[in-house]
């Protein structure tokens, strides 16, 4: 065949610090393309998504969810729905998860003192805060759950399933909830209930 007989050239992708610049060059805010910088390094790729959808009002939803699933876990359940009002078609889930995705390896960075990779530059006194609680294991079981979200969501799974999956089997526990008595299966059963209650299923 053609394509068996012809030199298949790959170029590296672009450095995503100078992705991130040339973005902001477009005038493209600095937040919004660091964002993008997780989902594509692709010029005119980021730069459709940022005139089609508002992102400043998508990445504010992605980090207060986030900052929930590290804080309050019943609350990061019931919030999958008002996330996924923002991220409301496939292309926004994917990126939705990046930058998710993202977060989680800024915090991972901030561990083993690499802040000068951080993809949520804003954040940094949070990150460091977030990863002086957190250890190893937690980040790798969020990357688990991540990676697993984003196979999910490619297969065609319900999205509302696959965000509440992340909570629900990745979820990470803080200082104070490091100290909880109650069961995981307990818990689930419990975040469960409470996100059918407030939804009014």
């Amino acid at each position: 065949t053609i394509h068996s007989r012809c030199q298949h050239v790959y170029f590296k992708p672009i450095d995503k610090r100078q992705f991130i610049e040339r973005l902001v060059e477009m005038s493209i805010a600095r937040p919004v393309a660091e964002m993008l910088s997780t989902y594509t390094t692709q010029i005119e790729a980021a730069s459709s998504l940022n005139e089609e959808f508002d992102l400043v009002t998508l990445r504010k939803s992605i980090i207060r969810w986030c900052q929930l699933i590290l804080s309050n876990k019943a609350m990061a359940l019931i919030g999958v729905i008002e996330l996924l009002k923002q991220a409301k078609n496939r292309k926004l889930q994917l990126l939705t998860l990046s930058a998710v995705n993202g977060f989680f390896e800024d915090i991972m960075h901030a561990k083993v003192e690499m802040d000068n990779y951080y993809t949520f530059s804003d954040l940094t006194v949070e990150i460091e805060n977030y990863a002086n609680q957190l250890t190893f294991n937690q980040l790798i079981l969020m990357y688990d759950q991540i990676t697993e979200a984003h196979k999910k969501l490619n297969q065609n799974v319900n999205p509302t399933l696959v965000f509440e999956q992340i909570v629900i089997k990745g979820v990470i526990y803080n200082a104070q909830c490091c100290r909880c008595s109650v069961s995981k299966s307990r818990e689930i059963r419990i975040l469960r209930a409470e996100s059918i209650r407030c939804r009014g299923w």
